[in-house]
């Protein structure tokens, strides 16, 4: 989970109340155009059913097997979401992608004239990463790719 407050930038205060993101791994927010703008990754963490109790032992429950848990932990599935922050949170969330690996990200950039940020985040390709990027809330392009990491 993440949790996001006040924040003051430049341009603008942002004076919405508390903003909680269930499922937040990591985000960035930008002012554009005089408007507050949210990106975030997400992951729904599909092996907390596998768990005896939600503490830091991690012990699975009975009958339940590392296969089990290797299964369902294959399924968990990371998002990548855009939105403009309004009083009272997130509007017209836009959700840009999804990946089965955490990457780095995703981080926003200004863009004047357009209708909203661009996003750019990693994400594992085989043996090699990818940088993707969207413009405005646009569809998700590759901008680069490479075997190895690419960090941000």
């Amino acid at each position: 989970m993440a949790t996001l407050t006040t924040t003051e930038r430049g341009r603008g205060t942002w004076l919405g109340r508390s903003l909680e993101l269930p499922g937040g791994w990591a985000g960035d927010l930008a002012w554009d155009e005089g408007k507050l703008w949210l990106a975030w990754a997400t992951c729904i963490d599909e092996e907390l059913g596998l768990l005896a109790v939600q503490d830091r032992t991690w012990t699975l429950r009975p009958g339940v097997t590392l296969e089990d848990w290797r299964d369902r932990s294959a399924q968990s599935q990371f998002t990548i979401s855009l939105a403009r922050l309004g009083e009272d949170g997130p509007l017209d969330v836009r959700e840009l992608g999804r990946s089965l690996h955490a990457g780095d990200g995703p981080s926003l950039i200004a863009l004047p004239g357009q209708a909203g940020p661009a996003v750019v985040w990693t994400d594992r390709r085989g043996s090699g990463s990818a940088l993707l990027a969207s413009v405005g809330g646009g569809a998700e392009e590759t901008v680069a790719e490479g075997l190895g990491a690419i960090l941000g």
